[in-house]
């Protein structure tokens, strides 16, 4: 048996090593490395995010009976990632939060995602949609109304509190929020 041994030249090592490093990042895990499910991919530069509307929410309150604070639902959260020819299934979207994640639109299950911003990957279906199940962060209570001392007593209504909550949806270069805008009303005074 006999061996032989081929030198290239310059040019063709450059090139032989330009086509192994493609090669490798074609299989690349960037996608396992940020958590993305198994066989998903990043959006690319002509994919498109769309996703709800900016909401607004307002806690109302009345006279004796203020507004307690708590939770508001939004139900469910779409993000939807589409290209030239149409809806793009499979697409990794990394989302985090200020609120909260849940299984399903029972609001039973809480899901937990990794670090101070709750963040989860989820990938899109055939119809290229992600749903989401969330909820805002814990609203305040209303702001009561305050009496003055003296005479006569003056009344003065609660000061409306107001924040806002969002989700943040991105993957590859492409990026989409979605804000809850809300308004606790303080209480009212007597008419």
């Amino acid at each position: 048996m006999k061996l032989t041994a081929r030198l290239f030249s310059v040019p063709e090592l450059a090139f032989l090593i330009a086509a192994i490093v493609l090669l490798q990042g074609c299989g690349s895990d960037v996608e396992d490395k940020q958590g993305c499910p198994s066989g998903s991919y990043l959006a690319n530069a002509t994919d498109t995010i769309t996703g709800p509307d900016d909401a607004t929410y307002i806690g109302p309150s009345s006279f004796g009976s203020p507004f307690p604070g708590g939770s508001v639902r939004y139900s469910p959260i779409t993000f939807t990632v589409t290209d030239n020819v149409g809806p793009r299934n499979n697409v990794c979207l990394i989302v985090y939060t200020d609120g909260f994640w849940f299984t399903d639109a029972t609001y039973l299950t809480a899901i937990t995602g990794v670090g101070p911003m709750n963040t989860r990957a989820v990938a899109t279906n055939d119809t290229g949609v992600a749903v989401l199940y969330w909820r805002t962060e814990v609203l305040p209570a209303a702001n009561l109304v305050t009496a003055s001392t003296g005479t006569p007593t003056t009344y003065t209504a609660g000061a409306d509190q107001t924040g806002q909550s969002w989700i943040q949806a991105y993957s590859g270069t492409l990026g989409k929020t979605y804000n809850v805008n809300w308004t606790v009303k303080g209480e009212p005074k007597s008419q």
